[in-house]
């Protein structure tokens, strides 16, 4: 049976965090991720973009790539670089499946 030495157990870096930059493990670990369909880097979703995201949630508007319609307001995002689709932030870990994201450029104002 494997052991594991709970003081050296990490938690996922909260890359969410303002404190988030290059040098720290949260924002070399946002460096790294991308968008498993278009392969283009991520980075956080803005908050004024987080609101209009949630008022479109709230408005009823909104499905993810698997078809589910959302209906609880997300905590955090994450965005590609071109900001056309968004991936939910569930208790500080990335939802980065194909399913789960949302095509945010249907919703983005000219």
């Amino acid at each position: 049976m494997t052991r594991y030495n709970a003081g050296r157990i990490r938690s996922w870096p909260n890359i969410m965090s303002s404190e988030s930059h290059a040098d720290s493990p949260a924002g070399r670990l946002l460096e790294i991720l991308c968008c498993p369909i278009t392969q283009r880097p991520l980075e956080r979703l803005a908050e004024a973009d987080l609101l209009a995201v949630n008022a479109a949630i709230a408005a009823g508007k909104v499905r993810n790539h698997g078809g589910a319609a959302l209906v609880e307001p997300l905590p955090a995002a994450l965005v590609t670089s071109a900001g056309d689709l968004v991936y939910p932030m569930l208790d500080g870990v990335p939802q980065l499946l194909e399913e789960e994201c949302i095509h945010w450029a249907a919703f983005k104002h000219p």
